[in-house]
């Protein structure tokens, strides 16, 4: 194998990063809209499993480092602000928490990665949740703690981990081609509006 196809494994890129084998890997995607830090890692500290928290983040690391803390249950934070990595370090991941952008949730069940989501509260932000949720890809909340017990029930439960793999590679397998005419569609409309370059509109 090359030295990029090693890369382009799950163990490649956790060896590239130098995270430990030994632990989970949670990478929570802050997304647009941002996560509350102190919410989240008050609740995923207690997480029964021991983690390695990676937090991709549009903010400044230090802004971000404020509210998190190691915890007493054997887990660590990484923050990694600004990254041209991210497919890499999503790579690592064991579960993604996330948004719910289109992104987001869909580079991650195509790695048959589990996906957590926090729906935007944004006009429109629950869309791609709830359509997620029909298919059983993800596992939806609003609520903080719920996304502890989903975690910790992904981390001690294989099957239920398998389940999920299968169900969110099969739902991007099935609604790929759709799901991309529907984007082009969108994003045409809005060129038209905005005046965007010639790429984005109808076709």
């Amino acid at each position: 194998m090359s030295a990029d196809s090693i890369k382009n494994t799950k163990e490649g890129a956790r060896t590239e990063f130098s995270l430990s084998s030994g632990k989970k890997i949670i990478t929570i995607v802050e997304g647009e809209e941002g996560i509350s830090y102190s919410r989240l890692w008050k609740q995923l500290s207690k997480v029964p499993v021991p983690c390695t928290f990676l937090l991709l983040t549009a903010r400044s690391s230090k802004a971000a480092s404020f509210y998190f803390k190691t915890s007493h249950s054997g887990h660590d934070m990484r923050i990694v602000p600004h990254t041209k990595k991210y497919y890499e370090y999503l790579l690592t991941s064991d579960i993604v928490i996330g948004r719910g952008e289109a992104v987001t949730s869909s580079e991650a069940l195509s790695l048959k990665i589990p996906f957590i989501c926090l729906p935007s509260r944004k006009d429109g932000g629950k869309e791609n949740p709830m359509l997620l949720q029909e298919r059983n890809a993800a596992l939806v909340t609003e609520n903080y703690k719920e996304v502890k017990e989903r975690a910790s029930d992904l981390l001690l439960n294989p099957f239920l981990y398998q389940r999920m793999q299968k169900s969110g590679y099969e739902f991007i397998k099935d609604s790929a081609a759709p799901s991309i005419v529907r984007y082009l569609f969108r994003e045409g409309v809005r060129s038209q509006r905005r005046k965007l370059p010639p790429y984005l509109t109808l076709i």
